[in-house]
């Protein structure tokens, strides 16, 4: 029987899961020792330092879980003034919104004007010039 082998990034998500799942008894110990309440049980301070900054940064890094319905930038605005989300989320989430609906747009490309390319036109002063008929680099060979 042949042993499977892990990849690298299978490994760490395994391993960032384990940490996780047994973090909560570290999270109240190290929130106990800091309002006085008990006393930090590891002897090795350079491990529970590692330990403490890798919890920190996780906590810092998560947030909470946003149940909004976008179908347009004025429902993150909408979600923004009713409270729903912070100024900075909102600001993601147009962000989030605005690369969907470039990467929507652009998958219209071919389709605009029956699939022939992307024809752009020019205003001058006196008449309108076509000046190129290209097709989308995606399409190339």
């Amino acid at each position: 029987m042949v042993e499977e082998v892990k990849s690298v990034r299978h490994s760490a998500q395994e391993l960032k899961q384990f940490f996780l799942d047994n973090a909560e008894p570290l999270v109240k110990e190290y929130i106990d020792a800091a309002l006085g309440k008990g006393e930090l049980q590891s002897t090795n301070a350079g491990a529970r330092e590692e330990v403490w900054q890798l919890l920190a940064h996780l906590m810092k890094q998560s947030s909470e879980k946003i149940d909004i319905n976008i179908e347009s930038a004025e429902d993150v605005i909408k979600a923004v003034t009713q409270g729903k989300c912070t100024m900075l989320e909102g600001e993601q989430l147009l962000k989030l919104y605005k690369i969907a609906r470039d990467i929507e747009t652009s998958g219209q490309i071919g389709q605009i004007g029956g699939g022939g390319g992307l024809t752009i036109n020019i205003l001058s002063a006196t008449q309108p010039q076509e000046i190129i008929e290209a097709e989308p680099s995606y399409l190339e060979k």
